[in-house]
């Protein structure tokens, strides 16, 4: 059987794997995230006061640029982080689940009207001990 004829790296067509499928990925890759401390420094607080003992979420909203060539990282990207929205969420000591949000249209309507999408998420969560 030619199929089982080996390969000058010792793969054999009937026992290589199929070929490969490139899907384009959902999000966009950045290299570095900016925002400024006023906008998430409310979020945070507001997460001490309510107790640190659960974790909380919330997306950042901004807009994507590419570096300057200063930084000397040609190709790479920055999302600049402009405003931030915490959704309804179930939180525990180590978990966040989104629940259904009823304002969600609503919220990325106005974003998209101001120029903004979601760039990325922030976790607020106490520090973890261990290796992982």
């Amino acid at each position: 059987n030619r199929g089982h004829l080996p390969w000058p790296n010792g793969v054999c067509l009937a026992c290589a794997p199929p070929n490969v499928i490139l899907r384009e990925q959902v999000y966009r890759h950045v290299d570095t995230i900016s925002l400024e401390t006023r906008i998430i420094q409310p979020w945070y607080q507001s997460w001490v006061r309510r107790g640190v003992d659960v974790q909380r979420a919330c997306i950042l909203f901004g807009r994507y640029y590419d570096e300057a060539a200063e930084v000397n990282n040609p190709g790479a990207v920055r999302a600049q982080v402009h405003a931030l929205y915490e959704p309804p969420q179930e939180c525990t000591s180590n978990s966040v689940r989104f629940l259904k949000d009823p304002n969600e249209k609503l919220v990325h309507q106005i974003a998209a009207r101001l120029g903004l999408e979601p760039v990325a998420w922030v976790i607020a969560t106490l520090p973890r001990s261990g290796d992982k």
